[in-house]
């Protein structure tokens, strides 16, 4: 182990009892699986500026429990602390990154059973992708009221 490993840990160990973990198993933002936690602020943020810091300025330290595309997403520079204001950005970004995804026309079943195997499998996989992004901004638009 590195001396820069053992140095974000030994942060880590000093900073992470400062957060309210919030539990969940669904993704705060887009209603999917969680498999990590959002830091709001970041840890680093929060390593950097101290604890103290944010609480002058009630910035709550809070923990979500978040997809792993949500929580890189929106990475450890984010100037955005309160929850709508991070949904918004989110979607905002999932919109202009699947935008191609988004409007492609719709296949009725006869029209891909008349294709080739190789390109109907194609286009029956962006048609699972695409109704997975809209449930996932559908869930954005109700709860956060987009």
């Amino acid at each position: 182990m590195t001396s820069t490993t053992r140095a974000n840990r030994k942060r880590t160990e000093i900073v992470l009892p400062a957060y309210t973990h919030v539990s969940g198993r669904l993704c705060i933002y887009c209603g999917q699986i969680s498999d990590t936690k959002d830091h709001v602020p970041a840890v680093s943020t929060v390593w950097a500026y101290g604890t103290e810091y944010f609480a002058k300025l009630r910035i709550p330290l809070v923990a979500y429990p978040a997809c792993r595309e949500c929580n890189s997403t929106l990475g450890n520079r984010s100037t955005r602390f309160d929850l709508k204001s991070r949904a918004i950005h989110l979607y905002e970004k999932y919109r202009k990154k699947y935008c191609s995804l988004l409007q492609q026309p719709e296949w009725e079943v006869d029209e891909i059973d008349a294709l080739d195997y190789s390109l109907a499998s194609y286009i029956e996989r962006a048609e699972l992708l695409r109704s997975w992004i809209e449930r996932r901004l559908r869930f954005m638009e109700e709860i956060y009221e987009l």
